[in-house]
């Protein structure tokens, strides 16, 4: 475990090089410009599961090579062009607040294991892929239909069209911010059928239409926050 936050660090030190069985990186709050280099690749590059560069000034990574990795945090840098897809395994992916352009691929949704995913405050255009709720666990013992996925944080970017109703499989869904975008539906009301939703943000959107007569006995029973402004 490497711990060099808040360090004033300019650039990738080289004596990252030497440490090939690194567990835990964390390069975060420094002045670190550019792009990550290729042979950063190689550190703890089996056995890497935490890497953290938030809030650098970095602008380009080519890959994400660590195969272990569970949780990547490259939020507010100066990110730019497609968003970049971590391993299969990766549990916590945040990258907001950069530059990041494009539609969100569809190979986000082969992500099985994601708890928390931050997109928000880039600039990412299109709609939603339809199989974002479809993050299934890959197990013999996975309940059909279940995913992990607790987070999910689209705000501050370029979306439109209709949400995928394919969230209804997201059960453990207890975040979902989709706030000022361009997303143009009705009311998703049906959101009222995840147990354990409690915010919930579409403020600044094109939603339309009427609040209808609940369809469950206890809709929304575990709200906390709700923006439709």
């Amino acid at each position: 475990m490497l711990n060099m936050s808040s360090c004033n660090v300019s650039e990738f030190p080289y004596s990252l090089r030497t440490l090939g069985n690194l567990a835990s990186l964390d390069l975060s709050h420094n002045q670190i410009k550019g792009t990550v280099p290729e042979w950063l690749s190689n550190v703890g590059k089996d056995s890497l599961y935490l890497l953290d560069l938030s809030h650098n000034l970095l602008t380009n990574i080519v890959q994400i090579p660590w195969k272990n990795i569970l949780i990547l945090d490259l939020r507010s840098n100066l990110l730019q062009g497609p968003l970049p897809i971590p391993p299969l395994n990766t549990t916590v992916f945040s990258i907001s607040n950069n530059q990041l352009t494009g539609e969100i691929p569809s190979l986000i949704c082969n992500m099985s294991s994601l708890q928390v995913l931050d997109l928000s405050k880039n600039r990412f255009h299109g709609t939603l892929p339809p199989c974002i709720g479809n993050l299934q666990k890959n197990s013999t013992f996975a309940e059909e239909n279940s995913n992990s996925l607790r987070l999910l944080n689209l705000d501050g970017n370029q979306l439109e069209g209709s949400l995928p109703q394919t969230l209804l499989n997201c059960k453990s869904l207890q975040v979902l911010d989709l706030g000022n975008n361009q997303i143009n539906d009705t009311l998703p009301y049906w959101l009222e059928s995840l147990p354990i939703l409690q915010v919930l943000i579409l403020k600044s959107n094109k939603f339309h239409g009427s609040i209808p007569n609940p369809k469950v006995s206890l809709p929304f029973q575990k709200f906390r926050i709700v923006d439709l402004s």
